[in-house]
């Protein structure tokens, strides 16, 4: 009797344990995806050796001592040829809209930091940068308000059954001639934006620069329409209106990769 008593009783302790674990895991949204944007197709420029000079050959094979009361070249070395670079963890997606809530205007900011791409740029060469497809996690974007994360991640994005959100570059205008670190460079990329089921083309608005010789920052910035992509708020009484237009921001950091 004391034995079928005790198996009965680490049965209801397994079952308990179960349901605890189901309880504390579960949510509405299914766990993140994690965002890996498509890789660029890899580079097939010849490498190119500078030739020889008689400066070159003098010294390696000379002898003599060299002369360390020289000053030393503090110029930033930029590598010779396109470079891939990556998006790196720093990069944050923003979003912005106006609405009127309670009775008053309110402009909700929404962040997200699950955002991948890369580009590949030759600093000699800048009119021959290619910008990869840019994904962009659905299910991470964050408000002051827990309750409107919820409606973005949920009937807005619908952000389950789509848990990306993708623009494919198809041009890039306004780069040209050559870049040093520093110099800020103004372009603008266009291409396709796929929110949910729908694709729109979308033109991004980019100011951007090397920082060093291993990493550009800069920030694209984009105006979208909300109807246009079918984004419908649904219907809360606090909310008296939601305006149609939202700005789209990326501010990037990039890294040389490989």
């Amino acid at each position: 009797m004391k034995k079928t008593a005790l198996i009965i009783a680490a049965v209801v302790v397994a079952a308990v344990a179960a349901a605890a674990v189901w309880w504390f895991t579960s949510t509405d949204i299914d766990d993140p995806v994690e965002v890996t944007a498509p890789t660029l197709p890899p580079d097939t420029t010849p490498e190119t050796t500078a030739p020889a000079t008689a400066t070159t050959l003098a010294s390696s094979n000379s002898t003599e001592v060299p002369d360390t009361t020289a000053v030393p070249d503090t110029t930033v070395a930029i590598a010779a040829g396109p470079v891939t670079f990556e998006l790196m963890d720093a990069s944050l997606v923003t979003f912005e809209i106006d609405e009127v809530l309670n009775g008053s205007d309110k402009r909700v900011v929404a962040t997200n930091p699950e955002v991948a791409a890369q580009i590949r740029v030759d600093p000699s060469d800048l009119a021959s940068a290619e910008i990869g497809t840019v994904v962009i996690g659905a299910q991470t974007f964050e408000t002051d308000s827990n309750n409107r994360n919820r409606a973005i991640r949920g009937p807005i994005l619908d952000s389950n059954d789509f848990p990306t959100i993708q623009f494919v570059p198809t041009a890039v205008e306004g780069l040209s001639g050559a870049a040093a670190v520093g110099d800020l460079l103004e372009f603008t990329i266009t291409g396709d934006l796929t929110i949910r089921d729908i694709t729109q083309p979308v033109t991004f608005t980019v100011s951007a620069a090397l920082t060093d010789a291993a990493t550009i920052e800069g920030t694209a910035e984009a105006t979208v329409s909300r109807d246009a992509f079918g984004l419908t708020i649904p219907s809360v009484a606090a909310v008296a209106s939601v305006e149609d237009e939202v700005l789209l921001k990326i501010d990037f950091v990039a890294g040389a990769v490989g």
